[in-house]
């Protein structure tokens, strides 16, 4: 299973950031904003997480962003062993199992190791 995070950069104008790791891993954001070549990052509030993704948090998803061009979306490299991957359906308790390669193709997202 892996858990969707909602990542912001320093400046305000900046695109949000989604980040897939696996549930059973924390997130090091200065590892991820040194990929990056950010200064510095930090997760999104609750409050800020729902209102930038239309979902709750604990059913925020990759796939059912309204507008999946306003973020950046990462998903860690770990996944790239994983023939099927589980992922958060959009709705808090339901998920979604697709192969890895279709949840990258579907989200655009690019291989990153930041978690821990």
């Amino acid at each position: 299973m892996y858990k969707t995070l909602v990542v912001l950069r320093e400046g305000a104008r900046s695109r949000p950031i989604i980040v897939m790791v696996p549930s059973d891993t924390r997130l090091d954001l200065k590892t991820l904003a040194q990929s990056l070549g950010e200064k510095k990052l930090r997760m999104a509030t609750q409050r800020e997480a729902e209102q930038l993704t239309g979902m709750q948090v604990g059913g925020i998803a990759a796939l059912g962003l309204k507008r999946p061009a306003a973020f950046d979306v990462l998903i860690d490299e770990r996944s790239r062993a994983l023939e099927t991957i589980h992922v958060s359906a959009g709705e808090r308790g339901i998920e979604i199992a697709l192969r890895t390669a279709d949840l990258v193709a579907l989200t655009f997202a690019k291989y990153i190791s930041a978690a821990s």
